[in-house]
């Protein structure tokens, strides 16, 4: 389906099948996408602030420069997107797979990332100011560059992580 530059503005597509569809600088604010099967999807520049996306499949869907802020995204599949340069500002990211996701410049500025496995992932400049990484598995990350500042880290596992320059509070640091 080729749904490039499209108005779905709070429109309702819980559970449709859209594997591969071209959702490109599509406005998706406030739309239900609960279920939905859309892997290998694009959505390049789309605006999906305030979306339902809990439960979606968005293996190796592309979302670069997406706009996701204040999105729940509780338990989908992300393993193999590509997020770079995506807003993820005050979503909730509850149990959601990232495994393999490309997510360099991308922001999660206040997000809810709880359980989410991001072990071995590359988050070089990754904003994660005001994050909440409650239970979050950073073991084996990449964090050079990311800021850190005001991040909730309580029980994260971060053995392994690397991290030179990261921004945390007033300073910069290491781990």
């Amino acid at each position: 389906a080729d749904l490039r530059n499209a108005d779905l503005n709070a429109v309702a597509m819980t559970a449709i099948n859209a594997r591969g569809a071209k959702f490109d600088g599509a406005d998706l604010t406030a739309a239900d996408l609960d279920f939905a099967n859309v892997p290998k999807a694009s959505f390049v520049d789309a605006n999906l602030t305030g979306a339902k996306l809990r439960y979606v499949d968005f293996r190796g869907a592309d979302l670069t420069r997406a706009i996701l802020s204040d999105t729940s995204l509780e338990l989908a599949d992300l393993s193999g997107a590509k997020l770079t340069g995506a807003s993820l500002r005050a979503s909730r990211l509850h149990d959601v797979n990232l495994t393999d996701a490309r997510l360099s410049g991308a922001s999660f500025a206040k997000a809810e990332l709880w359980s989410v496995d991001l072990r071995n992932l590359d988050l070089r400049g990754v904003d994660l100011v005001g994050a909440d990484l409650h239970d979050a598995d950073l073991r084996g990350a990449r964090l050079d560059s990311a800021d850190l500042t005001g991040a909730n880290l309580t029980g994260a596992r971060l053995t392994g992580a690397t991290a030179t320059d990261v921004r945390s509070e007033e300073h910069t640091s290491e781990l």
